[in-house]
């Protein structure tokens, strides 16, 4: 042990009702708030002051808390309390029938405590970061004073700033109740030490639910000492809000729970509370779907980074007015980096059966087509931003990323860069007409609902490059099966006759370009399943690399790349092995 104060009280019997909806599946002090729950970070906070007994009133949910501590079902059956370990800890949850409110939960564990010993106290619905050590040091010094009853940790700021402090340091009043005067207000921490002196007090009132406040003006009423600790480090929240709940999880993209939050925040509360993640791709993106008044909407989160994240909203609305299925944003908030859309269905076109498929695929082909067909000047008075374009940089940073990610990376592949058969392909895609693109075409990113319309619904890398990378995309997609020569053909004339433009050569040049840009988005793609398998961890991608290098070897023969073919190649004995 530490020190003389060895037992806290965690306090958690609250209704949490304005955290609805969340805490109608989870009591506040256990939703992930920070990083983690509030009760287990207080519990760790204490713990590494040298506090080994706990105690933990709860009410609301009380079968989730024992479930938290590994109890099984039904530990409150015989008894109000059930007994957990936590580590080296010993923890005592006490099940609140009817809540007594922070002194009433004080009252109701005189019993249960070692009255000749000082017990701490923390809020379990705070996230209060600062080390405990410092301020328990001088808790325990204040237990040589007899007319000490209790020592509170204290801020110089908050949002309440209601205990008034004397020039002592000493708190002469709270929630300016006793008119007492002072020299400074101050924020109560929600952290506070019980001397002995105190419990008497809590003792002698005649309800056994009241305020924690309501037994500290008792205290100072009758004359006794409360003492007062300022804590300004670390972080201090009160997560009691939905609003901020939400804002401390607006790091990065959020959780569940988090997610739920904002949306409510948002004036898009889900019915019944319940949202579905959508575990998809290796975006950085997080996607929810969810029903809002019986529409069917999907939420999507995303990170400051990359840029083109911030352009799917104005990118979607803008392609909408020109007749491109794409889902309809309902709210985009920038600063919460949220959108809000209908949802475009729960299959993908490589999920379609080969039945519908060849009706999906040409009109995802004739939908690319019209993306196409966009002029630069259109972009340019909408407002709207695209990301640069392709340039032989671009193609050249696809082609090393295969290189080094995957034919290195993964493979080992000791052959020398291919560098003629990559400038050939950088030049070729680039002398052919120039249109807007979707960059990433494939066959996840088009949805198809239940009433058998399609959706587009990843756009917002959209840049001008060679159109036929779109349908390279789409139609050598490593995650379906391969096509036969007679669809690809049927499709590139459908993706021709639709919507013709004068600048676009013959169906043999569109052919032998459209191999082309087949084996640069197969040298991308593969980049990708060596990046995403070897540094993110994700093996499912392990699973992709064979026929896309099957693609890649039979498509850089047609186009005369041998050393790219060589590549495909070895992969593919590689993996035989």
């Amino acid at each position: 042990m530490k020190g003389k104060i060895r037992s806290a009280l965690i306090l958690c019997a609250g209704y949490g009702s304005r955290l609805r909806p969340l805490t109608d599946r989870l009591p506040k002090p256990l939703l992930p708030a920070g990083g983690r729950p509030a009760l287990f970070a207080a519990i760790d906070k204490l713990r590494s002051a040298g506090i080994r007994d706990f105690f933990v009133n709860v009410h609301h949910l009380p079968e989730k808390f024992a479930e938290a501590f590994g109890l099984p079902a039904g530990a409150f059956a015989d008894s109000r309390a059930a007994e957990a370990r936590y580590g080296d800890c010993r923890v005592r949850l006490v099940c609140e029938p009817e809540i007594l409110d922070t002194g009433g939960a004080v009252k109701n564990l005189l019993p249960l405590l070692d009255l000749s010993g000082p017990l701490a106290v923390h809020n379990g619905d705070i996230i209060f970061s600062s080390p405990a050590e410092g301020f328990l040091a001088e808790a325990e010094a204040n237990l040589a004073d007899k007319n000490c009853a209790a020592t509170l940790c204290l801020r110089s700021s908050g949002n309440l700033p209601n205990v008034g402090v004397g020039g002592s340091g000493d708190v002469g009043d709270m929630r300016f109740a006793l008119g007492a005067p002072f020299e400074r207000l101050a924020q109560y921490a929600g952290f506070f030490v019980l001397n002995p002196p105190a419990f008497k007090f809590f003792a002698g009132r005649a309800e056994d639910k009241f305020s924690i406040v309501d037994a500290f003006l008792d205290i100072l009423r009758s004359g006794g000492r409360i003492a007062g600790v300022f804590d300004d480090a670390g972080e201090w929240a009160d997560i009691g809000t939905l609003s901020e709940y939400a804002r401390l999880g607006a790091g990065g993209t959020p959780d569940g729970w988090t997610a739920l939050a904002r949306l409510c925040v948002a004036g898009f509360p889900p019915d019944k509370g319940e949202i579905i993640p959508v575990s998809k791709g290796a975006s950085s993106r997080k996607f929810y779907r969810f029903a809002r008044g019986g529409e069917r909407l999907v939420a999507c989160f995303y990170a400051e980074n990359p840029r083109e994240n911030f352009l799917y909203a104005p990118l979607a609305e803008f392609l909408r007015c020109r007749g491109i299925p794409v889902p309809e944003v309902k709210f985009h908030d920038p600063q919460s980096r949220m959108i809000v859309m209908r949802d475009a269905g729960a299959r993908d076109l490589g999920a379609v059966h080969p039945s519908e498929g060849r009706k999906f695929y040409f009109e995802a082909l004739r939908a690319a087509k019209k993306v196409h067909s966009i002029s630069s000047g259109e972009f340019a008075r909408a407002g709207i931003e695209l990301c640069p374009p392709f340039d032989g940089a671009l193609y050249a940073w696809e082609q090393n990323y295969f290189f080094e990610e995957c034919a290195r990376g993964v493979f080992g592949i000791g052959l020398p860069r291919p560098e003629e058969d990559f400038g050939t392909l950088s030049r070729e895609l680039s002398g052919f007409p120039q249109s807007p693109l979707l960059r990433d075409f494939q066959s996840q990113n088009v949805m198809v609902s239940e009433a058998g319309t399609i959706s587009l619904i990843d756009f917002q890398g959209m840049r001008f490059g060679n159109p036929l990378y779109d349908m390279a995309s789409l139609l050598f997609d490593p995650y379906v099966e391969p096509f036969g020569e007679e669809f690809i053909d049927a499709a590139l004339r459908e993706y021709l006759s639709f919507t013709p433009r004068a600048d676009f050569p013959d169906f043999a040049e569109s052919k032998r370009m459209l191999n082309f840009a087949a084996v640069e988005r197969l040298l991308q793609a593969l980049g990708a399943y060596g990046f995403l398998s070897r540094k993110k961890g994700m093996a499912e991608y392990g699973k992709y690399f064979e026929p896309a290098a099957k693609n890649l070897l039979r498509r850089a023969r047609l186009c005369g790349l041998e050393g790219v073919g060589e590549f495909g190649e070895a992969i593919l004995k590689k993996l035989r092995k």
